[in-house]
């Protein structure tokens, strides 16, 4: 296995799969709140293009809807979001 491929460049740097997605599928969230299904898989393969991390796609959006459906969290407002609200 070639050390500047994924996953193992990944894991040198003490990085696993699951819990990579899981942090950009909780950010994702956090910016973004609520988004349409057919587009968490396109913001994914944006992100991740590295043929190695294709396979984590279905993880990810998976992770993504239980951080959005567990509402923990106060989406960030977006720049439409606070003109709207004359905040900007």
């Amino acid at each position: 296995m070639n050390p500047n491929q994924k996953p193992f460049s990944c894991r040198m740097i003490g990085l696993n799969c699951r819990d990579c997605v899981a942090s950009s599928a909780l950010q994702l969230a956090m910016v973004c709140g609520q988004i349409p299904n057919q587009d968490i898989e396109r913001v994914f393969f944006a992100m991740y293009d590295d043929p190695a991390c294709m396979d984590m796609s279905e993880e990810f959006a998976n992770m993504y809807r239980a951080c959005v459906n567990k509402g923990d969290f106060i989406p960030l407002p977006t720049d439409a979001a606070l003109a709207t609200a004359g905040l900007v």
